[in-house]
């Protein structure tokens, strides 16, 4: 491109010097500069147009190029396209599963009080603690307690099958412990939990001041003030025998089956199920403890 300016450029000037000296072209030095600048714009000229067809076939090859490049873009964009239905087709396969792995806890917690959230005649909940997630994920918990709330204002049936407070203490100081028999250690390392939760339900203890027994206490105090308060409509019933199993079964259609692993992990494996009979069975493991009140 430059070089074609350049010619341009030099053609112009030798055009406007010819024009200069025709006035003078009775001299014979007049009429020999005029012929040596004929020969020079001729030349000129010829390497003018040689740059313009170079520009014309590099232009044709940029033209060409591109294309070839849009015609691979096209081709992986079918790719791709075709590769995304093919996943979607697998995600609806694996949604349409009757029973499906949902993830560990706190991760299939949200999914439990999503199908609370769309409960319409029945509630069934087995598990150890009723303030189940307050530590753990308080956000999620909050949302998990006005559900409940909600669905128990309605009129809605809800029935819990916890530990009784004995064993919810015992379970609590085991819990809270995998991680380090030291109780120093253990809360530094869950100190960003910790000091959440300590903020979450307004509490004046500094992290400093903690100790494990008042931390033990404050999780019975949030226990009893939910079954004194918000689920206090809720039928419940409170157990000694230790639970391997939860479960949140909602309308006898659809539950959150975790299951504790014998290890010393931390956290429970959920699973999303819809199949009839292990709802079926779900609700008769309910039914055994409950029917002694009835």
């Amino acid at each position: 491109m430059v070089i074609l300016l350049a010619a341009v450029n030099a053609v112009a000037f030798l055009l406007a010097v010819v024009q200069t000296y025709k006035a003078f072209a009775q001299t014979r030095e007049a009429r020999q500069l005029l012929e040596t600048l004929d020969v020079m714009k001729t030349g000129l000229a010829k390497q003018l147009n040689e740059h313009e067809a170079l520009l014309e076939q590099a232009n044709l090859q940029v033209i060409e190029q591109g294309q070839r490049q849009q015609d691979l873009l096209l081709a992986s964009s079918s790719q791709t396209e075709q590769i995304q239905i093919q996943l979607n087709h697998l995600e609806e396969i694996r949604q349409a599963l009757t029973t499906r792995f949902i993830g560990r806890f706190t991760e299939y917690f949200p999914t439990v009080v999503s199908i609370i959230e769309n409960a319409e005649k029945e509630i069934i909940v087995f598990c150890d603690f009723a303030a189940v997630g307050c530590f753990s994920c308080p956000e999620d918990h909050l949302r998990y307690r006005q559900a409940i709330e909600g669905k128990l204002f309605k009129g809605i049936r809800t029935e819990f099958t916890i530990l009784n407070k004995a064993m919810r203490h015992k379970v609590a100081r085991v819990e809270f412990s995998k991680e380090g028999n030291d109780w120093d250690e253990w809360k530094y390392l869950n100190r960003e939990k910790i000091d959440k939760f300590l903020f979450y339900y307004n509490l004046s203890l500094t992290f400093e001041a903690l100790s494990k027994e008042t931390f033990l206490d404050l999780l019975e105090a949030i226990e009893e003030s939910l079954l004194r308060q918000s689920f206090a409509r809720a039928n419940l019933k409170e157990i000694e025998s230790e639970m391997t199993i939860y479960f949140w079964l909602v309308d006898e259609r659809i539950a959150v089956l975790a299951v504790a692993p014998f290890t010393d992990d931390i956290g429970t494996y959920g699973f999303l199920t819809s199949d009839h009979k292990l709802l079926s069975a779900l609700k008769g493991m309910s039914y055994r403890y409950h029917r002694e009140d009835a």
